[in-house]
């Protein structure tokens, strides 16, 4: 039971990090790259970006909103207001004695993620179909979860071949017979991390190809990731929005992880198919993160030559 709970909350970990780091991540790029456009072309500027972000951030929260039965005071998918800084905003309110409405509040202020990293995903499926496919067949976890370190069954028999070193893992009989090594925790984490590395490397070896930058269609993709990427962090209002869930959902999630423990739960099985599942997510992320990042770089170069206008708050 230890061992299972360690594993839960290691899994816990291992899947909440990359988000954060995400989070934290396309939140300074974003906010460098509208403060380098307000402060030399003026706040009207970022516009050129928030016309589609903007509604897919706005949403994102609608949705969650709905899935959580939250009550819809007003909407307003994109309404710049120079006053505020705000682009646009979901008035929602909520049964505070409701606890799976309070519970909510969490994924209805991280909504933005999920939903940027969904139009990411639709936008790489419309523009680059055969690098998606690529990606997901190159995905050593979703096409053999159980193979990692594991030797074929009638090889490991065959007299003529050497026998297995000290350093595998145990050999346990299957219910068909088969002799394989049964897969730990830090197997399916080193998957984890070796599929999101392959498939994030596969994406941009497909796009970023010289035919490819030479074509209207690439520049029109880059752009649109900017567009999406640079409104997917959540704001401030959705952070503090967020916080009124939070020590409800981390208590609901300890007591699932212990409810599992006592039930004799397979934790390593149960997360290699998690972790299967959130692998391609991460690698859109990464990819983000990169396109992000290219195009921050292309907004310094352009706003290089012109001087600072505007004081921005």
């Amino acid at each position: 039971m230890t061992t299972t709970i360690l594993n839960a909350i290691q899994l816990l970990v291992i899947v909440a990090i990359p988000w954060v780091l995400f989070t934290l991540i396309i939140h300074r790029i974003e906010k460098f790259t509208q403060h380098r456009l307000a402060t030399r072309f003026g706040w009207k500027s970022i516009l050129w970006t928030g016309w589609l972000g903007t509604p897919i951030h706005e949403l994102s929260h609608v949705a969650m909103c709905l899935v959580f039965r939250h009550r819809i005071d007003d909407v307003a998918l994109f309404e710049p207001d120079l006053e505020s800084g705000r682009l646009g905003y979901v008035r929602h309110s909520f049964t505070k004695s409701n606890r799976f409405e309070r519970i909510g509040n969490v994924f209805i202020g991280m909504a933005p993620l999920a939903g940027g990293a969904i139009a990411l995903a639709i936008l790489l499926l419309l523009f680059y179909p055969s690098a998606v496919q690529n990606a997901l067949a190159k995905n050593p976890i979703s096409n053999n979860p159980t193979s990692a370190n594991q030797p074929d069954a009638n090889s490991s028999l065959d007299p003529t071949r050497p026998p297995p070193s000290r350093s595998m893992p145990p050999v346990t009989n299957t219910p068909t017979g088969d002799l394989r090594p049964r897969p730990t925790m830090a197997d399916s984490i080193t998957q984890f991390f070796d599929a999101t590395t392959i498939a994030t490397a596969s994406l941009l070896k497909h796009i970023f190809t010289r035919d490819n930058i030479q074509t209207k269609r690439f520049w029109c993709f880059l752009y649109l990731t900017l567009c999406i990427g640079s409104h997917m962090a959540p704001s401030r209002s959705d952070y503090h929005g967020a916080r009124h869930g939070l020590l409800l959902l981390g208590g609901l999630i300890a007591a699932t992880v212990l409810i599992i423990s006592a039930t004799g739960w397979d934790s390593v099985t149960a997360s290699i198919a998690i972790l299967s599942f959130v692998s391609p997510l991460l690698a859109i992320m990464m990819l983000a993160i990169i396109l992000c990042v290219i195009a921050a770089a292309i907004v310094y170069v352009i706003t290089m030559p012109f001087p600072v206008r505007y004081e921005i708050r």
